[in-house]
């Protein structure tokens, strides 16, 4: 797996292969060891898991956590292709107001 430090503190892209073959394809999108090679520590321990589908040009909203205690986000696109933002808005944080984008899919 291929990962990315994003301008933001603590956010990281990754790239994941995909294995395809004449049924399909096979892909790990969350592999702990990965996650222990880009962030120098075990991933977090996901509490819950969401999806969500969107017509083209739809924007979602914004999504805030109050840190403490915070929580960390694993964003997918299993098809299509989705402009996904980070915006540090915690205050003291070294990368306070840096902002940043992946495009996924």
């Amino acid at each position: 797996m291929e990962f990315r430090h994003l301008s933001v503190e603590g956010a990281v892209e990754f790239g994941f292969p995909v294995f395809p073959d004449d049924r399909g394809c096979f892909a790990s999108s969350l592999m702990e060891s990965d996650f222990v090679r880009a962030l120098g520590r075990r991933p977090f321990r996901p509490g819950q898991v969401s999806f969500t589908r969107s017509r083209k040009g739809v924007v979602r909203g914004v999504h805030y956590t109050a840190t403490p205690p915070g929580c960390a986000k694993f964003v997918h696109c299993p098809a299509g292709r989705a402009l996904d933002m980070v915006v540090d808005l915690r205050v003291g944080s070294p990368t306070w107001g840096r902002w940043d984008s992946v495009l996924i899919g």
